[in-house]
């Protein structure tokens, strides 16, 4: 017997009551809840919703309960780092890669003036970069990441695991390009072959991390929207 709406919104308010506050969170158990009803009342047809929701209550106690949604918010996780997986593959098409490898060999073949500060030597091309980081996210992901956080109605899981995550990479490349733009400040010149090499080897590396990963937040932003439209205003 399949539920009506207003059943499967009692299951929702049902999950909320159970400290469940992740709205992916609750979509799996309503699923899981919605399976078992369903399931148990074909052998029950003279049964009520409400008989059937206080045996499953009495069907899944609340160790159980705790263990099935932990394994719900493994599952989740473990499908966002899958988006992951998915989405840096498929950046990496063989032309992206014939351009990284260019882009290193460029980098080695710029001759090193050890009159020149070490940002005059490749600051056209953290500008190239800060210009194509912004096409990717205002233009061709038409905003999508400020549009989700401005538009969220509801908590996610997977969402909150994504700001995470972009929080922990942007601090990372905030901190080498502070590094990095230090000689603003500071004289920075170098004749040391070590020092300009590994130079020449991260800062390719560097670009290349920033650009992917802008592809990548983008694409899964686009991703849990469509995956949870309801979760999201306007759509």
């Amino acid at each position: 017997m399949k539920l009506r709406q207003e059943q499967i919104n009692y299951l929702f308010s049902y999950c909320s009551e159970q400290g469940i506050i992740h709205y992916d969170v609750q979509i799996e158990m309503v699923d899981h809840f919605t399976e078992w009803i369903e399931l148990n009342w074909e052998k029950q047809p003279d049964a009520n919703f409400m008989n059937m929701i206080e045996q499953a209550k009495k069907a899944i106690p609340d160790n159980e309960l705790k263990d099935i949604i932990t394994q719900k918010e493994k599952f989740l996780k473990k499908e966002l780092t899958g988006h992951y997986h998915q989405e840096i593959l498929s950046f990496f098409t063989v032309p992206k890669i014939a351009l990284s490898v260019l882009l290193v060999a460029i980098f080695y073949a710029i001759p090193w003036d050890p009159e020149k500060d070490i940002t005059q030597h490749f600051s056209i091309f953290i500008l190239i970069t800060n210009f194509y980081t912004l096409y990717l996210v205002l233009w061709r992901g038409k905003n999508i990441i400020v549009k989700n956080k401005d538009e969220k109605m509801f908590p996610l899981l997977q969402y909150e695991k994504l700001i995470w995550l972009g929080k922990v990479v942007f601090i990372s490349h905030s901190c080498f390009f502070l590094i990095f733009y230090s000689s603003f400040f500071f004289d920075f010149k170098t004749t040391n072959q070590y020092l300009i090499y590994t130079i020449k080897t991260m800062l390719p590396f560097m670009i290349i991390s920033i650009v992917s990963w802008y592809y990548v937040q983008v694409k899964i932003n686009k991703k849990i929207r469509e995956l949870y439209p309801t979760a999201f205003a306007n759509n």
